[in-house]
């Protein structure tokens, strides 16, 4: 019984010493550069970045000129000469304020001319009236009376608009700019003297270039 026992015992140990010498020799059988390897892989440098999400608000580029809202370029009306420059450039004026005036002396003496030629008019039409009545004069000469007072009025209210012209008021209240010309210019019809800007309220000219919205990671 002994015997059998012992052999059952051995029967067991020699497979475990076995596994246990295969296993040392495995350890055994690394070489150096192998282990030298596996460490410089495990220190080579690693970035880590998170990434997140993150909403843009929207954007517009655009570009764009900011305008008065109301820019006028002075004129005269008449070819004259500047006698007052009436303004200080780069002021405030009010609307109907005096910006310039012109000569006006040769205006005012055919105004008394014809003042005076108006007056005699009036007075042969008045007369060819009364004699028409008696029928002292004619109708062709009463008519040519009323025609030649009638010609002297219009020529009359043409030199009081030409007078009216000599002097050159803002049209709307705004800001004066730089006078172009400078007391005893002469001025022809048409050329731009100074510009008035109404600068109470802005418009904006714009041309909208981009308009976008998107995610970004980082």
């Amino acid at each position: 019984m002994l015997y059998k026992h012992t052999t059952q015992r051995l029967g067991i140990l020699i497979p475990l010493l076995g596994i246990l010498l295969i296993s040392c020799e495995i350890k055994t059988d690394k070489s150096p550069e192998t282990t030298t390897a596996n460490a410089d892989a495990s220190k080579l440098p690693v970035d880590i970045i998170i990434a997140l999400e993150e909403q843009l608000n929207q954007e517009e580029a655009v570009v764009g000129t900011m305008m008065p809202y109301r820019e006028v370029s002075i004129v005269s009306e008449l070819p004259q000469k500047i006698t007052q420059v009436a303004f200080k450039e780069g002021s405030y004026v009010d609307q109907g304020a005096v910006l310039y005036r012109l000569y006006d002396a040769d205006i005012r003496s055919r105004l008394k001319q014809v003042g005076a030629e108006l007056e005699l008019a009036r007075l042969n039409k008045e007369r060819m009236g009364n004699l028409l009545k008696t029928e002292t004069v004619r109708p062709q000469e009463n008519d040519e009376a009323v025609m030649r007072f009638q010609s002297l009025v219009a020529q009359q209210e043409l030199l009081l608009v030409d007078l009216s012209k000599t002097v050159i008021r803002a049209p709307f209240s705004g800001k004066i700019g730089i006078s172009k010309v400078h007391l005893g210019a002469y001025v022809s019809p048409g050329v731009e003297l100074v510009m008035l800007q109404d600068q109470s309220r802005i418009k904006a000219g714009s041309k909208l270039i981009s308009l976008f919205r998107k995610n970004i990671y980082h």
